[in-house]
């Protein structure tokens, strides 16, 4: 049955869809900024692109824009407690492991990959900016099992048996 079409019943009607969970970092001014995000998205592979979607009003938004680039820090299931934190506004980096990426951007301790990324686009809809960005470098770590996003609660994505 079709509901009417309202921000609400959009957000719940997406919802149906699990999401990876990361945290976008950059630094800028000598700051660290970072961000809960889970609308990242691959969008080739070659040469290798990735798009993500802020909030038009988030400080790490403003911050990637003045720095030219930002990183993609993919967290695994133990890693609930970052998605946690950096969800806030205002969070901080204060007793959070990190290594500065080649561009100076954060890159989180333990993440299960990380992607070193420099805006190609920016554009802006609604609510939020899209920031299209080429991937200059990339690391992944062993094969932790991701932490999810699902109907605005954190989880798990088990894998399927093998067949």
């Amino acid at each position: 049955m079709a509901e009417a079409l309202t921000p609400e019943a959009f957000r719940l009607a997406i919802g149906q869809f699990p999401t990876g969970v990361t945290v976008v970092t950059t630094r800028s001014d000598a700051e660290d900024f970072g961000t809960t995000v889970s609308a990242i998205c691959p969008v080739c592979a070659d040469p290798p692109m990735i798009l993500a979607c802020l909030n038009r009003f988030s400080t790490t938004g403003a911050a990637i824009e003045r720095s030219g680039g930002f990183a993609v820090n993919v967290l695994s299931q133990g890693q609930l407690d970052l998605a946690e934190r950096f969800a806030l506004p205002g969070s901080d980096f204060t007793d959070v492991a990190t290594e500065p990426g080649r561009h100076g951007e954060p890159l989180l301790t333990g993440a299960s990959a990380r992607l070193e990324c420099r805006t190609t686009e920016l554009t802006a809809h609604g609510t939020h900016k899209v920031f299209i960005a080429a991937v200059h470098r990339v690391e992944r770590r062993g094969d932790d099992m991701p932490l999810a996003h699902f109907r605005g609660r954190f989880g798990c994505i088990a894998p399927t048996v093998d067949r």
